[in-house]
């Protein structure tokens, strides 16, 4: 793997069921260290109107966000390069997309983007000490086959079925829908 992600749609193609369950596995197993990690989700479907609305969402939160960490020290400076990568990332993104992953700590040298077919149903940003991967009632709309690790490395922090519907709707630490 590169230091600068991996981009898995090419030529407009979204990446199939083995690779995603690949970069999932990769992505649960990641130590960013004392730097913070950014897991964004956007749907990049347009409104009624042609709109895209996932920039003001972005430079919302980013901009309420990342000031909570102090501004002389090395998370910061991570995630200020980080929110400026994210920025010039989405630029590029092709228009065939429906929705967009993307995990940025530039202190552990991260940044992994995953373009969707399926739309996610509200935008999210969570910035945690690693990679926040959602389940299908946190957001995606169709939960892609084998979505986490099943071997025995640490799983990421997700809800259960049954756990699921009180905690989807809940504001968690540091997370925010948009």
């Amino acid at each position: 793997m590169s230091l600068h992600g991996m981009r898995l749609a090419n030529s407009g193609r979204m990446p199939r069921a083995e690779q995603l369950t690949t970069q999932l596995d990769r992505l649960a197993s990641i130590d960013a260290g004392p730097f913070p990690v950014i897991s964004l989700y956007l749907n990049l479907r347009p409104d009624e109107h042609g709109r895209d609305h996932f920039m003001p969402f972005l430079r919302k939160e980013l901009a309420e966000r990342v000031p909570t960490y102090p501004a002389s020290g090395p998370e910061r400076e991570s995630l200020d390069r980080d929110a400026e990568r994210i920025r010039g990332y989405l630029a590029t993104v092709e228009a065939s997309a429906n929705g967009l992953a993307i995990f940025a700590c530039s202190g552990a040298n991260l940044f992994e983007a995953i373009t969707l077919a399926a739309p996610i149903d509200a935008h999210r940003l969570y910035i945690s000490d690693r990679p926040h991967l959602i389940t299908s009632c946190e957001g995606a709309s169709a939960p892609a086959r084998g979505s986490f690790p099943k071997n025995g490395r640490k799983r990421p922090r997700r809800s259960s079925r049954s756990a699921g519907r009180k905690e989807c709707g809940e504001r968690r630490n540091r997370r925010v829908e948009g």
